[in-house]
């Protein structure tokens, strides 16, 4: 399952006393939540095949900006089918979703570097500390680089 997602192991070894509450994860978090004018919707384009794992992850980090939230979108209210035979519903409807708002589950890239790359595309966005408020929320040890 590790290499599946890309990660080098998956067992019960997890340091959750590295993921801890800061004064700076507050500050952050407060900062994005004050700035209630500065809403985003990112759209995860829906299609058949598509890794679930990658797609709950990114849309996940996406969610816990405080800033933003993201939306899968489809050109039909009909369910597409996922890698793994799981039928999706689309959040909305929509042929397609403006480019800048339009994040990517990176299909050629295994779901942890999708991760990672989304993260990055999360600091440039909104700035590393917004980026390492996400990466504390899911307890992902994120290196800030680029696989």
């Amino acid at each position: 399952m590790a290499q599946d997602l890309g990660v080098d192991r998956w067992d019960a070894r997890h340091a959750s006393s590295a993921f801890r509450f800061s004064r700076s994860f507050a500050t952050t978090v407060l900062g994005n939540l004050v700035a209630f004018w500065n809403r985003d919707a990112f759209g995860i384009a829906l299609e058949p095949g598509i890794d679930e794992v990658a797609l709950a992850q990114v849309a996940d980090a996406w969610s816990r900006t405080y800033q933003s939230k993201a939306v899968t979108f489809a050109a039909s209210t009909s369910a597409i089918v996922t890698a793994n035979g799981i039928r999706i519903l689309p959040g909305q409807v929509a042929e397609a979703w403006p480019q800048e708002h339009t994040v990517s589950i990176f299909p050629d890239r295994r779901p942890e570097a999708a991760l990672d790359l989304n993260l990055q595309a999360i600091a440039g966005r909104y700035g590393q500390r917004t980026a390492r408020v996400v990466a504390m929320q899911l307890e992902y040890p994120w290196a800030e680089t680029v696989p």
